[in-house]
């Protein structure tokens, strides 16, 4: 497994909903059969809604069930870094010899591979070669496929499937919150409940800062030795 990869970030720890079951549902479809259910796949989704959760959630569960897989993660910066020095330096040939020994590519941040060139090189000299020798490639991003992209990969016979991770709903940002209280075994009793309650309503724009509401809460307590409770909770994030 790719050194780069977060061990937490698996299908057990990530919290469905209506608004993200599609986007899991499909990851994990090529968790159990890499290259032949959607490939490639590509997930979407504002900042901070779980996409590079899913995006290794999907690689760890498969390696679960084949461990000799070997899998590649790599955000889009680092691509275009090796695209500009094989370009550079002529050299095809080195970029997929180092992208192209694997079972599974995982490719982060991908709204950053908008130049067409470089798109495009990465489509033909990688992604293709994949979904050719029957290998996964799952993709993640901020925007939809655009209409430049949906044209490159029909031009080169890429059947790709796009699954977006929408703003959470009210029901599974109690469900986050309430899965972070038992792992870290707190008691959600009345108070934390409502503090519950309280974040989900005021902090409703991503995951990410979601979570990261509820943790400053909870941190806080733990250094104030206090018990959480709503009017703390509003004072310090200011609702």
């Amino acid at each position: 497994m790719d050194k780069l990869m977060n061990p937490r970030m698996k299908f057990e720890t990530f919290v469905t909903g209506e608004s993200n079951r599609e986007a899991y549902a499909a990851a994990e479809a090529v968790a159990a059969f890499p290259g032949s259910t959607y490939d490639p796949l590509y997930i979407y989704g504002g900042f901070g809604m779980g996409k590079t959760h899913l995006l290794q959630a999907a690689a760890w569960r498969a390696a679960e069930i084949d461990p000799r897989l070997k899998v590649k993660y790599v955000t889009a910066e680092q691509v275009i870094d090796d695209v500009i020095l094989a370009k550079g330096d002529l050299d095809i040939d080195g970029f997929q010899d180092k992208y192209l020994g694997y079972d599974m590519l995982l490719i982060d941040d991908v709204q950053h591979l908008a130049e067409q060139d470089t798109a495009v090189f990465v489509t033909k000299f990688c992604i293709r070669e994949y979904c050719l020798d029957h290998k996964q490639v799952i993709m993640a991003g901020r925007q939809p496929l655009d209409e430049d992209q949906e044209q490159l990969f029909r031009k080169m016979d890429i059947r790709c499937r796009a699954v977006e991770l929408l703003k959470p709903e009210p029901a599974l940002r109690e469900n986050i919150l309430r899965n972070i209280a038992k792992r870290i075994g707190l008691e959600v009793d009345e108070d934390v409940e409502a503090v519950i309650k309280l974040i989900s309503e005021n902090k409703d724009n991503n995951v990410r800062e979601l979570e990261g509401a509820f943790n400053k809460v909870i941190v806080l307590s733990q250094i104030m030795k206090t018990d959480i409770n709503v009017e703390e909770a509003k004072f310090l994030l200011g609702i």
